[in-house]
């Protein structure tokens, strides 16, 4: 489904365009608000993807357990579980591969948002 990222980023960039438009009745100042506030949202979605994914939240939860004495040694943090060879595996990197593809697609978009506010607004003085 999201297999060539530039024609998505294509698409929604134009629907994003289309559905601010329709939302401001074609008033420029509202449409630069929705676009400006359109691409703001979309630059968070990629913005808190690429921190969860970074591990940030992992670390911080590790560093706070192994604080808290639990009589567990700190030799069992760290170790995965065996694969089991149910296509699990495989599923959970596919779903991984499709969130990166959405979190590209919601950066492209947003900036792309963000910039041609910005360009109206310079268009506009």
């Amino acid at each position: 489904m999201l297999k060539n990222r530039t024609l998505w980023c294509f698409v929604l960039i134009l629907i994003s365009l289309g559905a601010t438009y329709a939302l401001a009745r074609g008033q420029w100042v509202e449409w630069i608000n929705h676009l400006f506030t359109a691409g703001i949202i979309l630059l968070v979605i990629a913005g808190s993807y690429t921190v969860i994914r970074g591990g940030f939240f992992n670390v911080f939860a590790r560093g706070l357990k192994q604080l808290k004495p639990t009589g567990r040694s700190r030799s069992e943090y760290g170790f995965e579980e065996p694969l089991d060879g149910t296509g699990k595996e495989e599923r959970d990197r596919q779903r991984k591969r499709q969130a990166k593809s959405v979190a590209f697609v919601c950066l492209i978009v947003g900036l792309a948002d963000t910039a041609l506010s910005y360009v109206l607004i310079w268009l506009l003085l």
